[in-house]
């Protein structure tokens, strides 16, 4: 899979986000609601991996002001939209451009590891590093949370018959004349399915890197979230 799949498509990430899956930003709420019901003090550090134009961080904002996030993302203009949606409410927020495995590993210790809909973005055989990564930069007792695209293993067909009304509903986008998106968002889609994997699967490899009381938190449609933490040491 391509390092960067979203080359260039920040100003229209959001249009995909308010026309196709309303999922998408009620994700990011619960992934801030977990985080702040975790927090052990104020003076908590986020990592932000795969920032996007921000959405993730905004939901934080609102539910714990002034934490110290750092925002990554591979693509420039994900991170130029991310500073300018984020510039009226964070002032303690830091944005760092490039692939996520390359930052955290000149990354100081944190306090949690937040992915939101960025793991299926990374070719396979890179998952395994990044969340060694995470479990290696994160402090003792940290949390770790993903929201994300994940097959259901309990029912496998049913999840393949949502991701299907998924792609169908793509077609809006022609028609507001976006028909390049339509067969941008298209191509993205199946390439996603194609490389998707279970939420056991995702669970098992955290067992493997060493985080325990993992959970499986919520599913939304197509989105699950899975909570870790790093044992105390």
């Amino acid at each position: 899979m391509n390092n960067n799949r979203f080359k260039d498509w920040a100003n229209d990430y959001q249009i995909f986000e308010d026309l196709i899956d309303k999922n998408d930003k009620e994700i990011q709420e619960d992934v801030a609601k977990l985080v702040k019901n975790y927090l052990p003090n104020n003076e908590s550090i986020i990592f932000d991996a795969g920032c996007g134009t921000g959405n993730t961080a905004i939901s934080l904002m609102k539910f714990v002001p002034n934490l110290a996030i750092i925002l990554n993302d591979l693509d420039p203009e994900m991170i130029k939209q991310s500073k300018e949606n984020l510039k009226p409410i964070c002032n303690t927020c830091i944005f760092k451009e490039g692939d996520a495995i390359s930052v955290l590993q000149d990354e100081n210790p944190f306090d949690v590891f937040v992915s939101v809909l960025i793991i299926h973005n990374i070719a396979k055989e890179r998952r395994r590093e990044l969340l060694e990564l995470a479990f290696k930069k994160l402090k003792n007792g940290g949390l770790y949370i993903n929201g994300d695209k994940m097959i259901d293993d309990k029912s496998p067909d049913k999840f393949t018959e949502k991701y299907n009304k998924r792609i169908e509903k793509l077609s809006v986008l022609k028609e507001i004349g976006r028909d390049d998106l339509f067969e941008k968002w298209t191509q993205h889609e199946k390439e996603d399915f194609e490389n998707l994997q279970t939420i056991e699967e995702h669970i098992k490899v955290l067992k493997e890197v060493g985080f325990v009381d993992i959970k499986f938190e919520k599913q939304l449609g197509l989105y699950s979230i899975v909570t870790a933490k790093k044992p105390w040491y």
